[in-house]
């Protein structure tokens, strides 16, 4: 007499995480697990039970994932909680006006924009101009703008907005 056994293997799955991992400190990230059930959020010394994890990091530190996936086989993956301080920047903005008398008069219009950070803790910063005139720029901290020579000729001054956002929040 004979059995015969069927044996199954799996492909090693790997956890997928759903959220942002990168944040400025005291802010609260969410996560949760698409593809794994019973799952544990391990940071040093505590584990939470749960489908999703909120938390505030106080430091950047590794967070271990652990749960049984769709085949019930156990995975576990590890990933880093990235954390930034939040500065406190000064944003200098200095134009420079494309002629020589360095003034928007009658003849000139462009105008050349520098934005530089100080307290910058990296380059995941971003840039949106609105140069006052309905257009705006997304990206960079330089910017060349030409105004219209019917808004240069009013006597009224161009207000230029100039947000920066890290991407950390």
């Amino acid at each position: 007499e004979s059995i015969d056994l069927v044996f199954k293997t799996y492909d090693k799955t790997k956890a997928i995480i759903n959220g942002e991992t990168n944040t400025c400190l005291g802010n609260t990230i969410n996560l949760n697990t698409g593809n794994l059930y019973n799952t544990k959020w391990s940071l040093a010394d505590s584990t939470i039970e749960s489908d999703e994890f909120a938390y505030t990091p106080t430091k950047s530190e590794f967070l271990t994932i652990s749960g049984i996936d769709e085949n019930q086989c156990p995975v576990d993956t590890t990933i880093t909680i990235n954390t930034v301080k939040q500065p406190d920047p000064t944003i200098v903005v200095t134009p420079m006006i494309h002629s020589t008398l360095y003034q928007l008069n009658r003849d000139t219009f462009e105008v050349h924009l520098e934005a530089s950070i100080s307290s910058t803790l990296d380059e995941n910063y971003s840039y949106k101009w609105d140069f006052g005139d309905g257009q705006s720029s997304y990206g960079n901290s330089v910017e060349d703008h030409e105004y219209e020579a019917s808004l240069v000729r009013l006597t009224k001054p161009i207000d230029v907005t100039l947000t920066v956002e890290h991407a950390y929040g």
